[in-house]
Order: C-alpha cells, then structure tokens, then sequence
C-alpha cells in the first residue's frame, strides 16, 4: 500500500508541476487559437493503472471522454465544444484535442459542461478541491457536490491476498448567499435554511432531502 501511494504522489508530482505552457499554431483552427485563454498545459505523462500493478478501478469521472463545453471567465456566453474527463484523483480536468492532453487551468473558466453536468471552479470557496458539480441552483441558493477517489485495501477474490481499489466518494454541499454550509442532515433544518414559507413547507412536507432529484426540485420551484 506504501508503495502505491508513493507512486501515485510521485506521478502527481510529475503530472501537476512538469508540463510547459502550450503555445497555440496560427494555423491552427479557431478553439486551439484560444488555448492560452483557459492557460492550458501540455500532460506528458497522463495516469494509468498500467503504472501501478494491482490497482483496481479509474480515478475518472466518465469511462470514456465525453462531449463538454469550456465557457470562458470573462465572457459567460461563449464557449468552445472540447471532448474533456475529469480526474478525480488529481481534482484536474483533462481535455482532449487533435489526439493530444491539456490540462485546464480552472482560473481561465466559468465552468465546464460535461456531458450535461456542469462543474464550477470553487475559487477557494471550498479548500482543497478545484471544482464542485453544480446540482441545482435559484437566485439565493446553489445544491452542490464533490467528487474524489481514495485507495482501499479490501480482500481479493482469491483467499489470504488483498487488492487495492479506488473508490469514489462524493460530498453534498448548499452554498446560500456565497457561504458554504454543509447538507442539512434533516427536512427541518433544509427548510430553514431555504427559509420556506409555511405553505412551501406544506408543499414539501414528504420530501426526502437525502434524494437528489427531491433537493433539486425543491430548489428550483424556489
């Protein structure tokens, strides 16, 4: 288990600090001519399980890379259609252009659409994560989770060895205002929060906070 974790800081290391900023070609086509805008790098050495024997699952969001849209910070309504992945491990997203990676600097962008699921740069609202999952969201209140993987020892299939997994794990959040709070762990305490009127109390009254699709609903009828 030493050794893996090893390996892994060391592949960060490699993968975060040792690219050079890419220099978008005039003659390339109009999104690589916007490169620089979202200050992406170059991944020279992207992470693999081929790099660590043993380990078992992806630390990516998607199996595969998925159809995204980068819409740019200082310009909310334009945006470039890019095939990106979300590395959980590293808390990075990749994209992928002209058979090639990039790893996108979160300050460039507004927030990134990912197969129809948008993430938002959390701009050191919520320390130690890059970006969260936007969930839901009215003028006061945004519904938002992170996602992160972590290695687990768990028995193998075969008697007496154990494997390494990575599991993913994900954390629920309301940001209300601008501040940060953590799911209210009951209806009552969701509903004042949201500061619900005695007839939306009324309304909501069999919800299940726990149940995403019940949160959302709530939120957006707000």
């Amino acid at each position: 288990m030493k050794k893996i974790i090893l390996s892994l800081a060391i592949l960060m290391s490699s993968y975060t600090f040792g690219q050079g900023k890419f220099v978008a070609s005039e003659s390339s086509n109009v999104f690589s001519n916007n490169l620089n805008v979202f200050a992406l790098q170059k991944i020279d050495q992207v992470y693999s399980n081929q790099y660590i024997s043993g380990l078992k699952g992806s630390v990516y969001y998607k199996e595969d890379f998925a159809e995204g849209a980068l819409y740019r910070k200082k310009d909310a309504e334009r945006f470039f259609q890019v095939e990106a992945n979300y590395n959980l491990f590293t808390d990075q997203f990749e994209l992928l252009f002209e058979d090639e990676l990039y790893l996108i600097n979160a300050e460039g962008i507004s927030k990134i659409v990912l197969d129809g699921h948008v993430f938002i740069p959390t701009n050191k609202l919520l320390q130690g994560k890059a970006y969260f999952e936007e969930l839901a969201a009215n003028a006061r209140v945004q519904f938002v989770k992170t996602h992160e993987v972590r290695l687990l020892e768990v028995p193998s299939k075969t008697m007496g060895l154990i494997e390494t997994k990575i599991k993913r794990f994900e954390k629920k959040y309301l940001i209300v205002n601008g501040a940060l709070m953590e799911m209210p762990k009951n209806r009552k305490e969701f509903f004042a929060v949201l500061e619900l009127s005695e007839t939306q109390k009324k309304q909501f009254s069999k919800a299940h906070i726990k149940n995403d699709a019940e949160v959302i609903k709530i939120i957006q009828a707000l």
